[in-house]
């Protein structure tokens, strides 16, 4: 697991003033932007319109994929490698048709995939899982979904991941919830009609949608240490934190959030050995 030298909360970009020269992770396009502004979802390339999120999230599939770092217009097609992504933005679904064997999947129309708990013909088939601003809008436990995405990547294939996350403590806003629906007042105000496992219900009347009123509920907030701890204990290795930012690139982050890349394990891990196992019960390993 890689762990940055600084928190991500005190990884600020540098103050405004100069022109910064960078080269799009997705269309090549040279270009260049206003140093010390926030990237994160600013459409900075002028040519695909990529974001910083959406060229650090091409960055790292070129990177698990060819291994190299160079932009993806730079490469080859290859429809060998098997790419699956949970409700990808356009910017980057696109092109990634054209250069793997990709699929956009979605929770709530076809192609679906439920990630807590994907259906067996999703399972071990995907050199990369894309999962970006995903688990922040699941429903219960968010364990069982990096547990599904285990089950979709093939041994040794990578999740390229990004929920965001502060480095205090998480929160979980609706703790319990079973169901949320969205509901427009007279006033034009949306608020969240909420019904819970024990069969409370309730309406939160200040809810925090992202894309839009009544489009995706925040659910939980993730601190770093949630995350990390739930990415270990659905197993996965190589865990890294990307928290540095590439200009260059034209990825500059915010304090919240980061680009995290894991890899499932080669092999799954073997159960002990009955004897071993005897053999411990009896003082004798």
């Amino acid at each position: 697991m890689t762990e940055p030298a600084a928190p991500a909360e005190t990884r600020t970009a540098p103050a405004a003033g100069d022109v910064i020269a960078a080269t799009c992770p997705i269309c090549a396009t040279d270009y260049s932007y206003p140093d010390g502004i926030s990237t994160r979802e600013r459409k900075i390339c002028p040519n695909c319109g990529a974001s910083g999120r959406s060229g650090s999230i091409v960055r790292h599939v070129c990177q698990a994929i060819y291994g190299e770092d160079k932009p993806l217009f730079s490469q080859q097609p290859r429809k060998s490698a098997r790419v699956i992504g949970l409700s990808d933005g356009m910017v980057y679904a696109k092109p990634f048709g054209e250069y793997f064997n990709y699929t956009n999947t979605f929770y709530h129309k076809p192609p679906k995939l439920d990630i807590r708990d994907p259906e067996p013909d999703f399972c071990g088939i995907a050199d990369v899982l894309i999962n970006s601003e995903v688990f922040e809008h699941v429903i219960g436990d968010t364990q069982s979904a990096f547990d599904g995405t285990l089950k979709v990547l093939k041994p040794g294939g990578t999740m390229v991941f990004s929920v965001p996350f502060v480095n205090r403590e998480g929160s979980e806003h609706y703790p319990g919830l079973t169901d949320y629906t969205p509901r427009t007042l007279d006033d034009g105000r949306t608020v969240v009609d909420l019904v819970f496992a024990d069969g409370r219900r309730k309406t939160d009347e200040s809810p925090k949608f992202h894309g839009g009123p009544g489009l995706t509920l925040e659910l939980p907030m993730f601190s770093r240490k949630r995350m990390l701890d739930e990415l270990t204990a659905a197993g996965f290795v190589d865990i890294t934190i990307h928290d540095d930012n590439l200009p260059q690139h034209g990825i500059v982050w915010p304090p919240l959030s980061r680009m995290v890349t894991a890899r499932a394990p080669q092999e799954p891990p073997r159960p002990a050995r009955r004897g071993n196992l005897l053999s411990r019960m009896l003082g004798r390993g």
